[in-house]
């Protein structure tokens, strides 16, 4: 890539892509956080049966585990960019790279592209955990 005009616009939209990105998993984060603190504090009987009681428990665990994993997730744009002010910083020091201009990219670990995949995946889960949950403790006892 040579050309600036196409460099900058490369990185509009990486930038675009990633607010976006990143806003919609605050938002769902959100989302299943209030989910979860609902199904705890509404459940107030004990369970029926311990078919439901494992509903419920895997209800919990993949809630917490998707609202675990999408905070590390989005802690990849912070560590990103500290990586790439770093890689800038040496690159601006090095007496080899000075009145060179270079394209300094950065890409984010391998850890937080495995926790973005596990995010999705436990909000696939989740949400599957509560309709679970949901429609098994609802059965009417026609015993």
């Amino acid at each position: 890539m040579e050309n600036k005009e196409d460099i900058k616009n490369l990185l509009t939209f990486w930038k675009d892509r990633n607010e976006k990105e990143f806003s919609w998993v605050k938002q769902v984060i959100s989302i299943i956080s209030i989910i979860l603190g609902l199904i705890i504090s509404l459940k107030s009987k004990s369970s029926k049966d311990f078919i439901e009681y494992t509903f419920f428990i895997i209800a919990i665990s993949t809630n917490g585990l998707c609202v675990l994993s999408g905070l590390i997730f989005l802690y990849s744009e912070t560590d990103t960019t500290h990586s790439l002010i770093k890689k800038l910083t040496e690159h601006i020091e090095s007496p080899l790279n000075s009145g060179k201009q270079m394209l300094i990219q950065v890409a984010p670990k391998k850890i937080y592209t495995f926790l973005r995949i596990c995010f999705f995946a436990l909000l696939f889960l989740s949400i599957l955990s509560l309709i679970a949950f949901g429609a098994y403790s609802n059965l009417p006892d026609i015993l």
